[in-house]
């Protein structure tokens, strides 16, 4: 029973679309599982981005980060304009514009550059001026390896002027 000639060719024929037909098959069905994947992927992304944003503009403190590498700002939060009366456009733009703000006898004090800082100074504000709690967080980018900084700026006016009136009013006794 072995097939010769035309009758051979056509089973072979038909064999070879079978093959074809199944892994054409199996390509659409592995592409659809991929694209569903990388869709979900992206969702997931986006939702923890959001997520991301949320806090940092909610915490009610300045927040920034840079890249010491490219010597620029990756992200600014609003409250930033808030603290240091300057746009974050200004502080995108040229990563040290927040010093701008810092009164001149306390810039002295800041460091040029650091990987963990935690400095208290005075900027000029529309009321005066404000103490600011400012903190520097060092860390290196997993992804590509870059030296980074996290900014935390904060306003502890309020608390300083507390501590200080405590303090004048325990001396008086």
């Amino acid at each position: 029973d072995t097939l010769e000639g035309p009758a051979m060719r056509v089973r072979v024929g038909i064999v070879v679309l079978g093959v074809s037909t199944f892994v054409a098959w199996s390509f659409e069905r592995s592409r659809a599982r991929y694209t569903e994947a990388l869709k979900i992927s992206n969702l997931a992304l986006r939702s923890s981005e959001q997520n991301l944003r949320q806090i940092a503009q909610s915490i009610g403190q300045a927040l920034w980060m840079y890249d010491t590498s490219d010597d620029r700002v990756l992200f600014v939060n609003d409250m930033y304009e808030r603290l240091f009366g300057s746009a974050q456009r200004n502080l995108l733009s040229d990563p040290n514009a927040w010093r701008e703000a810092v009164f001149a006898a306390d810039r002295d004090q800041l460091p040029d550059s650091a990987d963990a800082v935690d400095h208290i100074y005075r900027v000029r504000h529309a009321d005066g001026f404000r103490w600011i709690r400012h903190t520097v967080y060092g860390f290196r980018d997993e992804t590509l390896g870059t030296p980074r900084q996290i900014h935390i700026a904060a306003d502890v006016t309020r608390r300083l002027v507390r501590q200080l009136g405590s303090a004048e009013e325990a001396a008086c006794r």
